[in-house]
């Protein structure tokens, strides 16, 4: 498979991206995780919490409304009574019962405690209130006071046992949910850190291979600038530097092999034959050119040579037809003067 520099970064950006998005995605799991225990701790401790302290209130404000009517004592404050501690009685048991029946298994003999005290209480109440229409003030203050206030006291007790439970409840939900947020957000600073490196790394592993090729591919360049065809560089990398390099080594082999028919020129072989690279091969054409025209040139001179040649053998042998008929003549005037 080739694995050029746009399939390098378009894999290193979108294993970026994949882990962002995964990171956000843990971010809003784990958002959503925490949301759920806010409200498992907002619905769950906090709420019985509030619900305790709240009937404990109640109570206080009931047990207190019937104090002050049994310390005045009279008798057409029966229907005060009704409104200000029986009425209120009947909602706070109400809400007892309520809370009784969906607390968790083990407050729920707490609650059954404080009910059957509170029922106590109700009782005892309408006997005091019963005592002060009758004129037995006396009988419903030692009543309020005694009876009454002891299981005021354990309802109070059973109160702060319930109160104790769901602050540890809520302690530990609020650990829980503590732990939550550490371990999300540790994970998060890991997928970050991880994206990071990880981009960091093919960034770097990147800068390095394509700097690498463009060095060597400089290297083979400049050899060439200088004269120096002797240069050949390789890489490893099968993408877009390689090609580059590949295009710098075909280009050093074709020139060497144009300095070879050059040197073949000098040596004076004119039969050699420039081979064209292709039809835009400006450096081929030129020495071909050439090497036609050196043809044309030793053929003329040898043409010449020829003719030189020729012209002396016929000069030669004018000379020699000369010779022979200055030699004739002057046998010819010696056999006249004899």
């Amino acid at each position: 498979m080739r694995f050029t520099i746009k399939l390098k970064l378009g894999l290193a950006f979108a294993v970026v991206v994949l882990l962002s998005g995964a990171t956000a995605w843990l971010g809003i799991s784990n958002l959503s995780t925490v949301n759920e225990s806010l409200g498992r701790l907002v619905e769950g401790p906090m709420k019985r919490l509030e619900l305790s302290q709240r009937l404990s209130i109640d109570l206080m404000r009931v047990v207190r409304n019937e104090k002050n009517l049994t310390i005045l004592a009279n008798k057409d404050d029966a229907s005060l009574f009704d409104t200000e501690v029986t009425k209120p009685r009947q909602a706070l048991l109400a809400n007892v019962e309520a809370a009784e029946a969906t607390a968790r298994p083990q407050n729920k003999p707490v609650w059954a405690s404080a009910h059957a005290a509170l029922l106590k209480v109700g009782d005892l109440q309408d006997k005091s209130q019963a005592f002060i229409q009758q004129g037995a003030v006396d009988e419903a203050r030692r009543m309020s006071v005694v009876d009454v206030g002891k299981f005021v006291t354990e309802i109070n007790s059973d109160m702060q046992k319930l109160v104790d439970s769901d602050k540890q409840d809520l302690e530990a939900a609020k650990a829980a949910a503590d732990t939550e947020y550490a371990n999300a957000r540790l994970l998060m600073i890991s997928m970050v850190v991880g994206s990071l490196l990880i981009a960091g790394a093919a960034a770097l592993w990147m800068a390095l291979s394509i700097s690498r090729g463009l060095a060597r591919a400089t290297t083979l360049a400049r050899a060439v600038a200088i004269g120096d065809l002797s240069q050949e560089v390789t890489v490893k990398t099968n993408d877009e530097i390689k090609d580059l390099v590949d295009a710098l080594n075909n280009m050093t082999e074709n020139l060497r092999t144009t300095v070879g028919v050059a040197d073949n020129i000098a040596s004076g072989d004119l039969t050699v034959q420039v081979k064209l690279f292709s039809d835009k091969d400006v450096l081929g054409s030129a020495l071909a050119r050439m090497v036609e025209k050196l043809r044309e040139v030793v053929q003329g001179a040898m043409t010449a040579s020829d003719n030189v040649s020729s012209g002396s053998q016929e000069l030669s042998a004018s000379s020699d037809a000369l010779a022979q008929g200055a030699t004739e003549q002057a046998s010819a005037t010696e056999e006249a003067s004899a």
